[in-house]
């Protein structure tokens, strides 16, 4: 098991990628005994939208256990999932906003300022 200093829930991963889509709408939780189902009569169609797999999924406990490795231990600076939340969901954005999406991708988050930005008043 190898994981960052952050433990989310699910709701919380789900409401960041919701804002980082820019999607104006609440998750959705589900018990497993009614989306199971529902994900095995998504699995019929071409390109399921959701699997029994991902409902098996979310079903563990994805927490890394007290005491093992984590990224800083191989040397590894772990990069937050707020900091690329922009990044990773661009895609699925409303062509209205792809834009915005494709100039946000040319940013990269750093911890220290750059030495060639400058501070602009809006």
């Amino acid at each position: 098991d190898l994981g960052g200093p952050k433990t989310s829930t699910w709701e919380e991963l789900c409401r960041l990628v919701l804002a980082g889509s820019r999607i104006d709408k609440q998750p959705t939780a589900l018990s497993s005994a009614l989306a199971d189902p529902v994900a095995w009569f998504m699995e019929k169609f071409p390109q399921p939208y959701y699997s029994r797999a991902e409902v098996e999924h979310q079903d563990q406990d994805l927490v890394v256990p007290s005491g093992s490795l984590g990224l800083r231990d191989l040397s590894v600076t772990p990069t937050t999932i707020d900091a690329s939340i922009a990044r990773m969901t661009r895609l699925y954005r409303a062509p209205i906003r792809f834009h915005e999406a494709v100039a946000e991708s040319a940013i990269v988050p750093t911890d220290k300022p750059s030495s060639n930005t400058t501070a602009t008043s809006s």
